[in-house]
């Protein structure tokens, strides 16, 4: 019976950190959780540019940048810490009972850290999402997806060393096909309106 009890919780956590693993290599293969942490390189959700002129870019939910005590991806840190320490704890003490208590701690530990670093990323792409029209007005950026004026394409530029990303319209007639240089001249309705780079230096000479 003592033996049963013994590999019972030894089973427990075994149980907990290959679930916690082969849940966090799921996240990472297969996106879920993502959003929580960070923007792709080069894009971001359109939802973050339906803002008016002179407004700043923002998201909402991100202003905070509270990682929910719950997040899935802090759970499954738990769950590993909790695991590991407690195989670790119990191949040294040999109490079953006892082995609960740093696996308790490594496991709320783990939660911890990765709270903290998710929400230090949350805090960076927050500070992203606060760039004002004014900022983006004027950028040159490359057509990632072709565009015309009549259909909404997609334009990736740099800005403050950071490469990003914003739904984009010609302000002129015709077609921007994709890796054609084109410059941000305004905003409408969270869509960037530009016109090709060799226009734009025309127009201003």
């Amino acid at each position: 019976m003592e033996n049963f009890y013994i590999d019972s919780i030894n089973a427990v956590y075994i149980i907990c950190m290959s679930l916690g693993i082969l849940l966090s290599i799921s996240a990472l293969i297969f996106g879920s959780g993502h959003g929580a942490s960070h923007t792709p390189h080069g894009s971001f959700d359109h939802a973050t540019v339906h803002i008016d002129h002179h407004s700043p870019v923002s998201q909402e939910g991100t202003s905070g940048n509270n990682v929910p005590l719950l997040n899935i991806n802090a759970m499954f840190a738990f769950l590993i810490g909790f695991g590991a320490a407690g195989l670790i704890a119990y191949g040294m003490l040999k109490v079953a009972l006892l082995s609960l208590i740093p696996a308790l701690v490594v496991g709320l530990l783990c939660w911890y850290v990765v709270r903290k670093i998710l929400s230090a990323m949350l805090k960076g792409q927050s500070k992203f999402l606060t760039t004002s029209i004014d900022d983006i007005i004027g950028v040159t950026g490359t057509v990632s997806s072709a565009l015309s004026d009549q259909r909404v394409g997609e334009v990736i530029y740099t800005i403050d060393g950071d490469t990003r990303a914003i739904p984009a319209k010609h302000k002129q007639n015709g077609e921007v096909q994709k890796g054609e240089n084109v410059v941000i001249i305004g905003i409408v309705s969270g869509v960037a309106m530009v016109v090709k780079s060799d226009k734009f230096n025309l127009e201003s000479k």
